[in-house]
């Protein structure tokens, strides 16, 4: 019964040549969208869940609304109170860290290059299960302690040890 299927299949395929082309040419762009779809899905949902806590990591995301109430524009970036604030205020926050990044001229080993380099709050690794290559994580943040995850090693800085950072320009 199927070898009969195959063969009508077949015999039409013969006879309708543009309409078949047509047909498998929609099946085959179709499949190819649904299987984007399905991987963009997948990548979108797998962000940030290689960390051991990673189903309890939240991102706070503020909405910028002008006067008359539409919304200008998203953005991750809030002030530095936000964190301590929701912890003391919602029972359901048991931690918080914060992330600010900024560029900075930085010496090592005789050398002075531009860096993009993240400043953190002190907890962070406890939330966070990057790998270390150098550094304490249970002490990240004493002064000229530069930590170095696998996420900055892949950057184009030489693997020297960090001796000093410059200060925040003023604004």
């Amino acid at each position: 019964m199927l070898t009969n299927y195959l063969l009508v299949a077949i015999r039409n395929l013969r006879r309708n040549k543009v309409t078949a082309l047509i047909n498998i040419s929609g099946l085959a762009i179709a499949l190819a969208c649904c299987m984007l779809i399905i991987l963009y899905t997948r990548d979108e949902l797998s962000y940030d869940r290689f960390h051991e806590q990673g189903h309890r990591l939240q991102r706070i995301v503020a909405r910028v609304i002008d006067d008359k109430g539409n919304q200008l524009f998203k953005t991750v970036k809030t002030g530095m109170v936000v964190g301590p604030a929701f912890k003391q205020e919602i029972p359901g926050i048991s931690d918080y860290t914060r992330i600010a990044n900024a560029g900075r001229v930085v010496r090592a080993a005789g050398q002075v290059f531009n860096q993009d380099l993240l400043f953190v709050d002190t907890n962070f690794f406890s939330l966070f299960s990057f790998p270390l290559l150098s550094g304490n994580a249970a002490a990240p943040c004493r002064p000229n302690n530069g930590q170095k995850s696998s996420v900055s090693a892949r950057s184009s800085v030489p693997p020297y040890p960090v001796s000093s950072v410059s200060p925040p320009a003023a604004s």
